[in-house]
């Protein structure tokens, strides 16, 4: 009984540490993301949704810096997907079994959200 809550304390504590590192994977990109959206530029679409590159921007400094990878079970995705802040430069999507988490980053900085339920 006891092995069993101590590895469910385990579970939840890696499960923040993935999601803790996402949210400083997508905050390392806003800088960049901000100086792409000011100066008119767009983003790139990523190679990969998980393990990210090419470029971030089509010009700029963005042009030279690569989608970084995401931890094991978040991805980089486009568009609104209801959930997430809708002035969000990108998100950042994780599904956990029903539940579907996000991270959306914008001028006012990065913000996770979730538990929802999965959106259409």
């Amino acid at each position: 009984m006891l092995s069993s809550i101590v590895f469910a304390s385990l579970n939840s504590a890696r499960g923040k540490a993935v999601n803790a590192a996402a949210l400083e994977t997508a905050r390392g990109v806003l800088p960049i993301a901000s100086d792409c959206r000011g100066n008119g530029y767009y983003f790139v679409t990523l190679v990969d949704s998980n393990s990210g590159g090419g470029q971030i921007c089509t010009q700029g400094w963005g042009s030279t810096v690569p989608w970084p990878r995401l931890p094991t079970g978040w991805q980089w995705i486009t568009g609104y997907p209801g959930a997430a802040p809708a002035d969000s430069h990108y998100i950042l999507r994780k599904e956990v079994g029903e539940e579907v988490y996000y991270i959306g980053c914008g001028e006012w900085g990065c913000q996770e959200t979730g538990p929802h339920a999965p959106v259409p």
